[in-house]
């Protein structure tokens, strides 16, 4: 990693960028890692710059996050500006209050066929409620009075090839001794059921239809469906196996927005609320937080985020024994005129709704952007190291409110469809419409 002696721009190492396909402080990128674009693309890191800074930072506050992002006097961000017809690149000294910020919406859609909208749901279901305790079971813990979603996630593992065993749960050791003895032994299904003390039906499900069991183990104050199969869980593991750590893949960010709706909808029904004027959702996860902040933009729908310590989070109780936080969690909030979007997407409709007389939206849509308003400006001392990323083709990444660049701006003007500028004295220029135009390409791992 080099050490730059130059005054370019940089930001602390504390810094999220967007990633494929997580978000993650920059301190923990590396060379060879894709991170999001002001195309809405990925492109690759080619270089990570680190060198010490003894001086001011300017510290930008969105309205839509309640962390300010720190950058080096000289690192242009991309605004939209009152009165302009473009996006423009401006050095971060220079950003206005009365400016916007602008935040790409990703471009990229896949539909992948083998993932069904039941399975969507299912991951939106575990990204809420579920956990992994070990390499072959998957579990999904719910409220005892949450029976419509434990009757609907029954009922989408069903729907996938798993059976439930209302009488006895089976152990997993034994579903693999079944198939052990069938395709080894060459022994029917009489006999494996014989010798193994189980129904002869649940051995025709298990090696001739290739269902695997499930239980759901009911509880005083809530109820736990159990998944034992070793490929279910290998499937739900890249989506993180604690609620600290869970994550959205790279390839379910591309999914087709139908989908995406359907992940959305269940994780929402899992962890989200109703609040007087808003939706809410909540995670414990930094980088899920910012994951379906995005996500969401694709279907219009802009979410605040904001950070509650631990010690906010009041106590809670589960069959008498007190629940204390450990974990910072992170309240989206959905409101003003995303509120009829929402309602759509998870078909609850919210009576805010026919009560409000007027609609509000501080952010705006600026083709493929979503511009945030800033909500303050200030300068902080800074003593410490900061850092700064190199990207391909773009030279350009994403922090969570906000997309700036690297390395001298005249670097962008060899690029097609970036920016044009006549004097060099004057910011750069996005000409969204020509840019928005530009063939999409796959050119991330997915």
């Amino acid at each position: 990693m080099p050490e730059d002696d130059c005054y370019v721009p940089c930001v602390p190492p504390n810094t999220l960028v967007h990633t494929n396909p997580s978000v993650k402080q920059i301190s923990q990128i590396q060379e060879g890692e894709f991170v999001l674009t002001h195309e809405g693309t990925f492109r690759r890191v080619t270089q990570v710059y680190s060198r010490r800074l003894v001086g001011a930072l300017v510290s930008i506050k969105s309205r839509y996050y309640s962390q300010p992002m720190l950058l080096t006097p000289e690192h242009e961000v991309l605004v939209k500006r009152e009165g302009e017809k473009e996006l423009l690149w401006i050095p971060a000294i220079e950003v206005k209050q009365s400016d916007y910020l602008a935040f790409p919406i990703i471009r990229t859609e896949i539909d992948w066929t083998d993932v069904s909208k039941t399975m969507m749901g299912l991951i939106g279901y575990y990204l809420a409620e579920g956990d992994m305790p070990s390499e072959n079971r998957v579990r999904f813990n719910f409220g005892k009075h949450e029976r419509q979603l434990i009757e609907d996630t029954t009922q989408r593992l069903i729907h996938e090839g798993y059976t439930f065993e209302k009488r006895r749960y089976y152990e997993d050791a034994q579903y693999r001794e079944a198939l052990r003895l069938h395709n080894e032994e060459k022994l029917g299904d009489r006999a494996i059921a014989k010798m193994l003390g189980i129904p002869r039906w649940t051995v025709v499900n298990w090696i001739y239809r290739g269902k695997k069991p499930f239980k759901r183990s009911p509880q005083p104050s809530y109820e736990r469906i159990t998944v034992y199969s070793e490929q279910f869980a290998n499937f739900f593991r890249q989506f993180g196996d604690k609620s600290e750590n869970k994550r959205i893949p790279t390839w379910a960010m591309l999914m087709s927005r139908e989908k995406q709706a359907e992940l959305v909808k269940c994780y929402w029904r899992g962890d989200g609320n109703i609040n007087r004027d808003s939706f809410g959702m909540v995670t414990v996860s930094e980088a899920l937080a910012h994951q379906l902040k995005s996500l969401l933009l694709r279907f219009g729908i802009v979410a605040s985020v904001t950070i509650i310590p631990p010690e906010a989070h009041g106590t809670s109780y589960i069959d008498g024994r007190e629940i204390k936080a450990k974990h910072i969690a992170y309240m989206l909030r959905i409101g003003g005129k995303s509120l009829e979007a929402f309602s759509a997407l998870v078909g609850v409709k919210h009576p805010f709704m026919e009560k409000r007389k007027f609609t509000y939206e501080f952010c705006k849509r600026f083709g493929n952007y979503v511009v945030y308003p800033i909500k303050e400006i200030s300068r902080v001392r800074y003593n410490g190291e900061v850092r700064n990323l190199a990207v391909e083709e773009s030279q350009s990444y994403v922090l969570p409110t906000m997309t700036v660049h690297n390395c001298d701006t005249d670097t962008l003007l060899n690029k097609d469809v970036i920016g044009s500028r006549t004097d060099k004295n004057q910011p750069v220029r996005i000409d969204v419409k020509k840019l928005l135009k530009r063939r999409i390409e796959v050119v991330a791992p997915v």
